[in-house]
């Protein structure tokens, strides 16, 4: 997938996509893996776990993007 991702909204460093992000089940402990675009710098982060969006994981990645890249101002909020 090639993504266009807008610096960070906080340090303005480069941000990264990770569609198979690690994690654990808040309640379970069970491993589970989430789409997430964060900052390589300050390790801002927006991320989403497929399931919870009821997408796929390709959507998943779309949604996370676009919130991402969203700021303060723009038209289409």
């Amino acid at each position: 997938m090639q993504v266009e991702l807008k610096p960070c909204p906080f340090c303005g460093e480069a941000a990264e996509l990770d569609t198979r992000q690690g994690f654990r089940h808040y309640r379970t402990g069970e491993p589970m893996e989430k789409v997430s675009v964060y900052c390589i710098s300050c390790s801002a982060e927006i991320s989403h776990y497929p399931g919870d969006l009821d997408c796929d994981r390709e959507e998943t990645a779309e949604l996370c993007i676009a919130a991402w890249n969203r700021r303060a101002g723009d038209n289409d909020v």
